[in-house]
C-alpha cells in the first residue's frame, strides 16, 4: 500500500505509525484493509466502522510481539493493541443510536435521590448494590464490545476487579454518565437520538490531564464490590 501523509480531513497522529487513506488505495488494497477490519471486529462493529477513512499500523505485525492498528474517520475512531497473543481495544470514540444502550436509562431509574445528588461530585461505585454494578458493567460491555466475547469479557473482568477504586459521575437528567477508575475512563452522552461513547483503559492508554476525571477530592468508600 502507498503510505500517504496525514491529510487535514483525517485525525492527526503522534504514534509515528504508517497511515493509509483508504479512499486513495487501489480496489484490491481497499479490500485487504476491509478484510483486516472484518477480522478484528464483530459483525455489528464492522458495520459501524465499514466506511472508515483511514487505517494506521504501529509497530511490526507479528503473532507474539506488540503492535497496533487504529482506524476510523474524523468523528469516530478506535485503536487495537496486539500483545503476546492478547487483544485490547483502547481508545474508542464512536456514536451509536441511543436505542442501542437501554441499560443507561434502566440504571438511572434505580438511583435514589441521594445517589443522584452525588453524581456531580462523584459517587463511589462500591456503594452501589450488586445489581446496579452489574447494570453498569453491562452498559460498558454493550458499548465497547467491538470484537469477540472473550476480548470484551477480559476488559470487563479487569474493570470489575477494581470497582472499589472506580467512581461514577453524571447529570441528574440521565443524559450523561461517566466512570473513572484504574481500568476504565468511560463516558456516554446522549445527543438527541444518538449517544456519544468514549472509552479508554488508563492502564494501557496515556491520557492528558484534561481527559482524566479528577477523583482526588472524592471520599473513599467501603469496598462492597461484587
Amino acid at each position: 500500500m502507498t503510505l500517504l501523509a496525514n491529510s487535514s480531513g483525517d485525525p492527526g497522529s503522534d504514534s509515528g505509525g504508517a497511515r493509509y487513506s483508504l479512499n486513495s488505495l487501489k480496489v484490491s488494497e481497499q479490500a485487504a484493509a476491509n478484510a483486516v477490519l472484518k477480522a478484528m471486529l464483530n459483525d455489528a462493529s464492522y458495520q459501524e466502522f465499514a466506511d472508515s477513512s483511514y487505517l494506521e499500523i504501529t509497530g511490526t505485525p507479528s503473532a507474539d510481539g506488540t503492535w497496533g492498528i487504529s482506524f476510523g474517520r474524523p468523528s469516530e475512531s478506535a485503536s487495537v493493541e496486539f500483545s503476546d497473543g492478547s487483544v485490547s481495544f483502547s481508545p474508542v470514540d464512536m456514536t451509536v443510536p441511543a436505542t442501542r444502550l437501554p441499560q443507561m436509562g434502566a440504571f438511572y431509574e434505580t438511583l435514589t435521590e441521594e445517589q443522584l445528588g452525588m453524581l456531580e461530585t462523584g459517587l463511589a461505585v462500591s456503594t452501589l448494590d450488586s445489581s446496579q454494578q452489574e447494570m453498569l458493567l453491562d452498559l460498558i460491555s454493550n458499548s465497547i464490545g467491538l470484537a469477540d466475547t472473550e476480548t470484551t469479557a477480559t476488559a470487563i473482568s479487569e474493570i470489575r476487579a477494581t470497582l472499589s477504586e472506580t467512581y461514577l459521575f453524571g447529570t441528574p437528567d440521565g443524559l450523561t454518565l461517566a466512570l473513572s477508575g484504574p481500568h476504565v475512563d468511560f463516558e456516554v452522552s446522549h445527543q438527541g437520538s444518538t449517544a456519544k461513547i468514549t472509552y479508554r483503559d488508563p492502564s494501557t492508554d496515556s491520557l492528558t490531564a484534561e481527559d482524566r476525571v479528577d477523583t482526588a477530592s472524592v471520599a473513599a468508600a467501603p469496598p462492597e464490590v461484587v
